[in-house]
């Protein structure tokens, strides 16, 4: 009995069910009577992907009893424990597939048994699942397809077996503690399609073979210990859509004969050491999804047929010139747009602009010029815009307020002047926004208040004046305040408590700002913040990151006693001003606290014994006060 002859439906009664907690991957799961199974003496086909029976002892039996079973799917069941040995009743299965569980213990020699009339096997996803595979392949009879035994904990050598299953069309060992070499006689699988060693102790070079096999769609050899050089033959592999070699060592260029592979829709090698120019006659297929060569010695200018993937990210190179002007000719697909790190010059061509574009990062150059007005106009669905870093002068454009979807907007470190443009009060989805470093010249608009989604406010090193606006030390979700090096003057607001995700203490923020995703790549946000006296950019762990920087300014009065109610503030510089009176008691509650600054201020009176309850301070300076 086949299920799809009877709709696909296991016949079991409503009382083999019973409903549990939702939780596991975040469905609902039931718990199986799995008994009944063994009433189904002629089923084929039995997929329980999904349904929870981790609290069922007698699966394997159960399952064993089906002795016409050709198909069988048990991923993401919650199995733990060996593998039973009841699957060696199963002599006419044909698919088996126990991935995304938690078997453990050894692969069992018997599993050779079972191996040895399988079409397709998939273990993957079991972490504590080992052993060695050596006899995967050994029977000249096998007719696997395909075999995926990524992310557990499978050791040894690529079986050599494996080379002889001329039926094979998908390999993949990923994330497991294979090594060894890849033998030449990989090139005898002249139906492979997909090959995974990414993650494994694999050494050595990339066998010339692999670079002519003609059915070859998918090669992912990345965070190994391969080296070498991409040859000029890998022209011959004309099924070729995915490759991805990044985190390896690759010597010499890219050749422009990959521009012959025109079914090619990823190329994926950054952090590779792949220097030279970028090939000009380098043109990428209108399929092409994914270009990522960032972190490597490019250099040379930027030829515009590379341009037209989703995502295009040449960051991290040594790349120079100017961006060619007519660029948004060839990015009318593009999502993702990294040049940033590199040495790029002139202005920013308007029609870098496009409706597609969600993350645009041209930071760290030595762009020149204004801010394309075109940014307001054209990249309605930009999340991400990062200029930060360059040469850019003028003012901001006016209508910044119109990037609605707008997430992070960086512009520090420029020439900008004016005013903040009161538009920006319209994005509400706004959570990062750094200007600082620039030559603004204006009071804190009070509307920065209304930004309630905001987590960063970085406004430092400019020419701002007067008071701080309460309303701004009342947004909820704030966790860096930096206005340091600017000329505020007047108290300190009062309404500190108000400061809620600095208030709270817990580190387990699940809205961090560790990176932002689109539908192609992922920004990492970098932010600069003073740090135990010095300068440091933090990447990667913003989340944790909850700090106030009011230094080298002109405020006085007193430090509020509210300001201890922040406990989960890990730094406060409050340096250089012209802050009087004695220091709070209350700031011994901060116990999250790592670096605190009051230094040349006008503090009196004694140094609180309560600072001695800061048990995490590693940085604490109270110099030039008129402390006792």
């Amino acid at each position: 009995m086949d299920l799809e002859d009877s709709g696909g439906d296991i016949p079991f009664d409503d009382s083999d069910y019973k409903p549990v907690e939702e939780g596991y991957h975040g469905v609902r799961e039931f718990v199986v009577s799995l008994q009944s199974l063994s009433n189904l003496m002629s089923l084929e086909y039995l997929s329980l992907d999904g349904v929870n029976i981790s609290v069922s002892k007698e699966w394997g039996g159960a399952v064993g009893s089906l002795s016409n079973l050709q198909q069988l799917s048990m991923s993401e069941c919650g199995l733990g424990g060996p593998i039973p040995n009841s699957l060696l009743n199963l002599t006419s299965l044909l698919h088996l597939d126990l991935s995304h569980n938690y078997l453990s213990a050894l692969i069992p020699a018997w599993f050779e048994n079972v191996s040895a009339h399988l079409l397709s096997l998939d273990l993957s996803l079991n972490e504590n699942l080992g052993g060695d595979v050596s006899f995967i392949g050994q029977q000249k009879s096998s007719s696997l397809t395909s075999i995926d035994l990524s992310e557990t904990d499978i050791k040894g050598r690529i079986p050599s077996g494996i080379w002889n299953i001329s039926s094979l069309k998908h390999l993949r060992l990923s994330a497991t503690r294979i090594e060894g070499e890849i033998p030449s006689a990989i090139g005898y699988l002249l139906s492979l399609q997909g090959f995974d060693l990414s993650g494994t102790k694999i050494k050595g070079e990339i066998p010339f073979a692999i670079w002519n096999m003609s059915s070859l769609e998918d090669l992912s050899l990345d965070d190994t210990r391969i080296e070498g050089e991409i040859p000029f033959a890998i022209g011959n592999m004309l099924s070729l859509q995915s490759l991805s070699l990044a985190n390896i060592r690759i010597q010499g260029e890219i050749p422009f004969a990959i521009g012959n592979v025109s079914s090619l829709k990823w190329l994926l090698l950054s952090n590779t050491g792949i220097e030279g120019s970028l090939p000009s006659r380098l043109t990428l297929p209108k399929s092409f999804e994914s270009l990522d060569l960032h972190n490597n010695s490019l250099e040379g200018a930027l030829p515009l047929p590379l341009a037209g993937a989703d995502l295009l990210d040449l960051s991290m190179n040594l790349l120079n010139g100017s961006i060619p002007t007519d660029i948004g000719a060839y990015l009318q697909n593009t999502e993702f747009l990294s040049l940033s790190r590199n040495n790029l010059s002139g202005v920013i061509p308007d029609s870098i602009c496009t409706s597609d574009l969600q993350i645009l990062d041209l930071s760290k150059n030595m762009l020149s010029g204004m801010i394309p007005p075109h940014f307001t106009r054209n990249c309605s669905s930009l999340c991400v815009l990062d200029l930060a870093e360059n040469h850019l002068k003028g003012k901001m454009p006016a209508k910044l307020g119109n990037l609605k979807e707008i997430h992070t907007l960086k512009l520090n470190g420029n020439h900008l002047r004016g005013h903040i443009p009161s538009s920006i009060s319209k994005c509400q989805s706004l959570q990062v926004l750094d200007l600082g470093n620039n030559d603004l010249e204006c009071t804190l608009p009070y509307w920065i208040g209304k930004l309630s989604q905001l987590h960063v406010l970085v406004l430092r090193s400019n020419h701002l004046h007067g008071s701080i606006p309460r309303r701004v030390i009342g947004l909820p979700n704030l966790q860096i305040l930096d206005l340091s090096r600017n000329y505020f003057s007047g108290p300190i607001p009062r309404n500190l408590p108000n400061l809620l995700a600095m208030v709270n203490a817990s580190q387990d923020n699940s809205n961090h700002l560790e990176e932002y995703s689109s539908t192609s790549a992922t920004y990492t946000n970098q932010i600069t913040i003073s740090w135990k006296g010095s300068d440091v950019e933090f990447v990667k762990v913003l989340f944790i990151l909850k700090c106030i920087d009011l230094s080298n300014n002109n405020l006085s009065g007193s430090i509020p006693p509210k300001m201890g109610s922040l406990q989960g503030l890990i730094a406060l510089n409050l340096s250089r001003n012209h802050l009087s009176g004695q220091i709070p008691k209350t700031l011994g509650r901060m116990d999250q606290l790592e670096s605190l600054e009051l230094s040349l201020n006008r503090l009196n009176g004694s140094i609180p014994l309560e600072l001695q309850l800061l048990s995490y301070l590693q940085f604490l300076n109270l110099s030039y006060n008129m402390l006792d």
